[in-house]
């Protein structure tokens, strides 16, 4: 019974992600995502008590997905600063090819919450923060982590939203340009 309750959870988590990707997260109802998958309202609440909830579920999900997908990119082979450019064309490419899941993955007030409470939640971030670290060590920077993070990941956040709006395309001397002015002191 366990087994079907959490299969049907996650039926729920992954309905959800594909009309997210498909339609945008505001424009799901819960009535509507219930009658898709053949189950009653009071069905959904055995499993989420309440929308919020499932936001947060979805969002942990994809911030996972999109942290494996993202790992993938990395070379321990490679600098901590060419890794930093590949993980940041990964996580770009997000936008071109699922930008209604990088809406709802940055901008939901569920994932808002979540990453004002912790960062654990969001595995990216947490690649991100250690090649920050490797790249600082390496070099013997005396540039402090925040501010190289802060700069680093508002930049990547707002060349994806240039990039969703069809504004500009990807390119990665872009994102290496950008990391190099960062990175002078």
């Amino acid at each position: 019974m366990a087994g079907l309750k959490n299969q049907t959870k996650q039926n729920i988590i992954n309905l959800t992600i594909k009309l997210i990707d498909d339609n945008g997260y505001t424009n799901i109802s819960l009535r509507k995502l219930v009658l898709k998958l053949g189950l009653t309202t009071g069905s959904f609440y055995k499993h989420f008590s309440t929308k919020n909830e499932l936001w947060l579920e979805v969002t942990r999900d994809l911030s996972q997905q999109i942290a494996n997908t993202a790992s993938k990119n990395i070379d321990l082979g490679m600098t901590p600063e060419q890794n930093i450019v590949a993980l940041a064309v990964s996580f770009l490419e997000q936008y071109q090819t699922h930008p209604n899941i990088m809406d709802f993955l940055l901008f939901n007030p569920m994932s808002q919450a979540d990453l004002n409470q912790s960062s654990e939640s969001f595995k990216y971030l947490q690649i991100i923060d250690q090649l920050i670290t490797e790249v600082i060590n390496k070099n013997h920077m005396n540039k402090d982590k925040q501010t190289l993070f802060i700069q680093l990941w508002s930049f990547i956040q707002g060349y994806g939203i240039l990039i969703k709006n069809n504004s500009v395309s990807l390119d990665q001397s872009i994102i290496q340009i950008t990391l190099n002015n960062f990175l002078k002191e």
